[in-house]
């Protein structure tokens, strides 16, 4: 089934199409703190016969091996992971224009195919980067997030979430529960595609995979909040 997402940034439409709407990630960028991405852990498997289709739950965040770049991987994982290994090896402390090089990294690799990439920077000083590139010829299009920013389910309602309630003076921790209750309402609302969380941070002292035990307290607590909302709305 093919789909067709809309996104814009600064009010300047950008138009791709997918065959499927895999993955929410939500990056966002804390003022004083950092920067967070959580994401969603499901992958689908391409079917090899028509109308068949499974899937599993697996990391979708790509560190460095000397951990001072992260990437959320989206869409076609394949290519998006080979983006991620390009943007670590070609990508370093004296790079002088970010943007002109993942650009240049998706026109290398990801053309012809549906790739989004969230990237995290520590050096000089944490920022946030998205890659979009789609199957058509000329679909690419990288923007320095200064606020935050969806990556591939990105018309899921749950997103509502960070369209009210965003701010980049909230803490990375603050910015951490909202980014568990958009993934938590995403599952509800969609959970063929967004399936459990991973969370990644990145302050002064570098980038941070969060454990599986943080991930699974965040997300109780997350589900605890909407269960009392929901429960708030209709009594």
């Amino acid at each position: 089934m093919q789909s067709e997402s809309f996104l814009t940034c600064g009010g300047v439409p950008f138009f791709f199409r997918s065959e499927e709407e895999m993955t929410l990630q939500v990056g966002m960028v804390s003022y004083d703190d950092g920067i967070v991405i959580v994401g969603d852990l499901w992958q689908f498997v391409e079917p090899k016969f028509p109308k068949l289709r499974y899937g599993y739950e697996a990391c979708k965040l790509r560190m460095s091996s000397c951990e001072r770049i992260a990437v959320a991987c989206a869409r076609n994982m394949d290519i998006s992971s080979r983006v991620a290994e390009a943007i670590f090896q070609r990508i370093g402390p004296n790079c002088t224009n970010r943007w002109q090089a993942i650009i240049d990294i998706g026109k290398d690799i990801a053309k012809g195919f549906d790739v989004e990439c969230l990237v995290i920077f520590a050096d000089p000083k944490p920022s946030l980067y998205a890659l979009l590139c789609g199957a058509k010829e000329g679909e690419i299009r990288c923007e320095e997030i200064l606020t935050a920013w969806p990556s591939g389910d990105a018309g899921n309602p749950a997103y509502y979430w960070i369209m009210r309630y965003y701010s980049g003076s909230l803490s990375l921790m603050q910015l951490a529960r909202l980014g568990a209750m958009v993934n938590v309402s995403a599952e509800k609302l969609n959970n063929g595609v967004v399936r459990n969380m991973e969370v990644v941070t990145c302050d002064k002292d570098g980038i941070r995979k969060w454990t599986k035990e943080e991930n699974a307290a965040l997300r109780r607590e997350a589900e605890t909040l909407t269960d009392k909302i929901g429960a708030m709305i209709i009594e």
